[in-house]
């Protein structure tokens, strides 16, 4: 009977090894998922702030060109729709191109390295 008891007490503390360990298994998980929730909400916030920047440099860009041709057309409006039109050729280009070029592919490829 004794021998029974202590089969039985071996037992329980086996399982709360476990039930231990699983549990510490747990919060780690919890850990590194929150660190790599933290690292791509960083990482988005960077790419986020670049990309604004960048679309700012390209207004006050297209601006100053649309500018400097009004005044080279002596227009107060030609040199505007010149940099529209050339944007929407670009924007027909890319959608027309967009698979002979591989641009999804490039673009998935891209975001994959960077979210690693």
């Amino acid at each position: 009977m004794a021998k029974g008891l202590v089969d039985i007490l071996k037992l329980d503390s086996l399982v709360e090894n476990i039930s231990g360990y699983l549990e510490n298994k747990l919060e780690l998980l919890k850990i590194e998922l929150k660190e790599d929730a933290a690292d791509l909400a960083a990482k988005f916030t960077v790419v986020l702030i670049a990309a604004f920047l960048m679309f700012a440099f390209v207004i006050f860009l297209s601006l100053a060109l649309g500018i400097i041709l009004n005044l080279a057309l002596e227009s107060d409006y030609l040199g505007y729709l010149l940099v529209a039109a050339t944007y929407l050729l670009v924007f027909i280009l890319i959608i027309a191109l967009k698979e002979k070029l591989g641009l999804e592919a490039r673009v998935k490829k891209y975001l994959t390295r960077f979210i690693k």
